[in-house]
């Protein structure tokens, strides 16, 4: 076990406000292991936190991150697991974090850690959209703001288990990109003067029955409103905070649906089995590559200049990630 001592570091909530402190190293408790972070990200989802999390006295933030293991808590074997390399969720902004070794991406030991920092957020959300959409019998499925780092990812993997995507986006160079280096068929411009009649051709060909939507505003209504009766739309997010609009005619004759996804419900309603898939799948592809789940690291900076980089981050969000080094924290 590592002694409580001031040296952690940690962007904390204190009084109201994120700050970056110096306090004493947290201890895994029973199924637990302490991680030394050595990598973690700035990621979409951090923005949000930001705001929200404000008032959470003691929220430590951060997405995700990758790391070694230092030391376990109580019901794990040591001489098994110190030393393991591991990706994680939540409270990654910090020296050290303990977390349930149920919850972790395991990777060989010769595996590059900085490609380990996007391991969680958006590899599992990807896992759990997809797996959404297989287990409602999806052939098709439409992706909004698909020039993101999670909608590329979402591509690949819809790719690999054989479903067609529909991608929108809102300028030509996104769509000459998913065309030319992602090799999809179809990617339109939502801003093209054309947009809906070219939509309404795509939809009557390939009969898309899910629509992955967080964007918030006008178009998602207007894209569901084309689909195929029974079809549904999974909410992720809204990067625009715009309220959306549906007829409800899509409910009551066409049966159409509505759902949320969060990736937390997503990982505790599925099995035990069908979990330990996923996360070797993530991890698999990862240690050969990223071909699916890997993130382009677009910059580097240190945990103490993470006020100034998060803005700029978000803005360069669908060019790659801004990847956080602890390893110098």
């Amino acid at each position: 076990m590592v002694e409580s001592e001031k040296q952690q570091l940690a962007v904390k909530s204190q009084g109201g406000q994120f700050k970056f402190v110096e306090e004493a190293i947290p201890q895994p408790g029973p199924g637990q292991v302490l991680i030394r972070v050595h990598y973690s990200t700035i990621n979409p989802f951090d923005r949000l936190c930001l705001m929200r999390e404000r008032g959470n006295e003691g929220f430590i933030m951060g997405s995700e991150g990758s790391g070694v293991i230092q030391a376990v808590g109580e019901g794990i074997d040591s001489s098994q697991w110190v030393g393991k390399k591991v990706g994680f969720i939540g409270n990654g902004w910090a020296r050290y974090v303990a977390k349930p070794l149920a919850s972790l991406v395991v990777f060989k030991d010769d595996f590059d850690l900085k490609n380990g920092a996007n391991s969680y957020i958006n590899p599992f959300t990807v896992a759990g959209l997809l797996d959404y959409g297989l287990k409602h019998g999806a052939k098709a499925v439409i992706i909004l703001a698909a020039s993101s780092s999670l909608a590329k990812q979402l591509i690949r993997l819809a790719q690999l288990r054989g479903v067609i995507t529909i991608n929108i986006v809102r300028k030509d160079e996104n769509v000459k990109e998913l065309q030319e280096t992602f090799g999809v068929e179809h990617a339109l411009n939502q801003t093209s003067p054309t947009f809906y009649t070219d939509l309404e051709a795509v939809i009557a060909k390939t009969q898309p029955t899910v629509l992955y939507e967080c964007v918030g505003g006008d178009l998602p209504g207007e894209v569901f409103s084309r689909m195929p009766a029974q079809s549904s739309m999974v909410v992720y997010g809204s990067l625009s905070s715009q309220t959306f609009t549906v007829k409800g005619v899509q409910f009551r004759w066409l049966d159409q649906s509505i759902t949320g996804f969060v990736l937390h419900r997503w990982l505790a309603a599925i099995s035990a089995d069908e979990r330990k898939q996923w996360f070797e799948l993530v991890a698999k592809d990862l240690e050969e590559g990223g071909k699916i789940f890997g993130s382009k690291i677009i910059k580097v900076i240190s945990l103490s200049d993470w006020e100034k980089n998060v803005a700029e981050a978000e803005a360069a969000a669908t060019q790659g990630k801004y990847l956080i080094n602890l390893l110098d924290a």
